[in-house]
């Protein structure tokens, strides 16, 4: 669906706006329930983050990712946070662009609104550990399924898509 100049500065402002809250709880969050993670896992290795599992706080992907960020800078927000606030930015836009796809702008907008200003997304989005990636493959695997759907859809994406989130998530 091709977007008006005032539906794009919209979108664009309303994504900046969510952005802007995200990252202030990303910042000044004072749970620091990731904290965990970061000491038995990420800043362990890659053995302790794909392999070790003495308590239920490691969520493997997530912690990966994070991983490749602690190589970068050993920060605690740098390697646990940012990824967390990065990923929550990329399904924001997949959902919408998603929903787009599927509806029209307005139910875009409105629904991917309504479910990224909820207090758990937010608090998600700052301190989550995998909770917005488990989103996007969420959100992959039911448009993926939507395509399966369609007689002249994209079979072959659809099935690969499916298969790859269902494996991810």
């Amino acid at each position: 669906t091709e977007l008006t100049n005032p539906q794009r500065q919209l979108a664009l402002a309303l994504l900046l706006a969510l952005t802007a809250v995200r990252l202030y709880f990303s910042l000044y969050n004072p749970e620091y329930d990731d904290a965990v993670s970061y000491e038995v896992f990420v800043s362990k290795g890659l053995l302790a983050t794909s392999a070790y599992y003495p308590i239920p706080n490691n969520h493997v992907f997530s912690n990966t990712i994070s991983l490749l960020f602690y190589q970068v800078n050993h920060g605690f927000w740098w390697s646990m946070r940012l990824p967390v606030f990065l990923i929550s930015i990329i399904t924001t836009i997949f959902l919408f662009t998603a929903l787009l796809r599927q509806s029209n702008f307005r139910i875009a907008t409105i629904t991917t609104m309504l479910f990224c200003w909820l207090q758990l997304s937010l608090y998600h989005a700052g301190v989550g550990r995998g909770y917005w990636l488990l989103i996007l493959m969420a959100g992959i695997v039911f448009f993926c399924t939507l395509e399966l759907t369609r007689k002249a859809g994209q079979l072959r994406a659809a099935w690969t898509g499916l298969m790859l989130a269902g494996v991810l998530g």
